[in-house]
This record gives structure tokens, sequence and C-alpha cells, in this order.
């Protein structure tokens, strides 16, 4: 098989295991994967903007725009429009999204934390990087 197969096969292979694109996390919480990690970064950023999150999960204005509302609807997130610059919205958690943040967070943690010890460990610094690298490039296809 050549290497762009191989590639496509790994890369397919890796998103069905972790689960994604199905709505939940890769641990099994009912929220999806970028809602997580959103309640995750409001948890960890007590000033975060909408702009923030958009440049911290590399999605355009218009999607965190759309993952914000649907949060909000949800009952986790509040927008409160800042003094300073009216364009711009601080996020806060409710209580029940801080409640999910925190099950995420630590499932999050246990579940990775197993695959993490199940690699060799003269590999796990090799995968970072790898993991780093394609998402730098994903991420400059994207900008193309």
């Amino acid at each position: 098989m050549d290497d762009f197969l191989e590639f496509r096969t790994a890369v397919q292979k890796f998103i069905r295991v972790f689960n994604l694109g199905s709505g939940k996390t890769p641990c099994g919480n009912n929220i999806s994967p970028q809602g997580a990690h959103t309640l995750m970064l409001i948890a960890r950023n007590k000033l975060l903007t909408q702009k923030d999150l958009a440049n911290s999960l590399a999605i355009d204005k218009s999607n965190v725009t759309r993952l914000c509302e649907s949060l909000a609807k949800q009952g986790l997130i509040r927008k409160k429009q800042s003094k300073e610059d009216k364009r711009a919205n601080y996020l806060t958690l409710t209580s029940k999204g801080l409640k999910i943040s925190k099950k995420v967070e630590s499932d999050s943690q246990i579940f990775l934390n197993k695959i993490f010890k199940s690699i060799p460990e003269e590999n796990s610094k090799k995968i970072t990087q790898t993991l780093d690298l394609l998402s730098d490039a994903c991420l400059n296809i994207r900008e193309m």
C-alpha cells in the first residue's frame, strides 16, 4: 500500500476509534468534543471572549457563534457583553456548565492517561510530536 493510502487509513481508523463525529467525547460524555473543549476552556480562563474561543478552537467566527448559541440554549454557558468593547462577549459557565466541565475534564484525564500509559515510553514523545504536526498541517490547509 502506498504512503498516502496508509496515512488515510490510519486517520480514518483514529477518527473511528476515538469516536469523533458521534456527538460524544472520546471518553463517552454526551456532548460534542467541540462543546466539551469550550466548557473546559471557559473553566480555565475566567475572561474568555468568543474571539479568544475561536482562536483556541481554530474555528471561524460564525461557527463560534453557533456553538455558543447552542451551549447557551442547553443552559451551559452565558454570554455577557463587554463594557469596554460592545462587540465582545465574555463567556461564563452556568452551574450546570461547571458541573459538566468538571466531569469532562476528569473523564478526559482518566481516558487519556490510560491511553498514554499503554504507549511504550520511547514512543510517547514521537506520538505527541506527530499529533502536533498533523494538527498544524490541518490548520495550514484551512488557511489556504
